[in-house]
């Protein structure tokens, strides 16, 4: 349950996604920049992410959910799959 900003009562579930579809973070200093990469990967293997180094954000390198990892700059980034009770931070 979750409050609008008119304090109603809102409802909301969603059904649970079945791999490889999910959420996904990687978080690695690469080239000594502090950077974190996520992506929603949907049920029909599209994804969509978002890589932020420092303050600078732009569209995450395409994951290949199997191999669980990415390579930025040369660095391999290790990601895993969310199963929703993780602090991100």
């Amino acid at each position: 349950m979750c409050r609008s900003d008119l304090n109603q009562n809102l409802t909301f579930s969603a059904p649970a996604a079945n791999r490889p579809a999910g959420l996904y973070r990687a978080s690695s200093a690469v080239a000594g920049v502090n950077t974190k990469i996520s992506w929603i990967v949907q049920a029909d293997g599209t994804e969509v992410g978002l890589l932020t180094r420092a303050a600078d954000q732009q569209p995450a390198p395409l994951l290949d959910p199997a191999a669980g990892s990415v390579v930025v700059d040369g660095s391999q980034v290790p990601a895993t799959r969310l199963s929703g009770d993780e602090q991100t931070g």
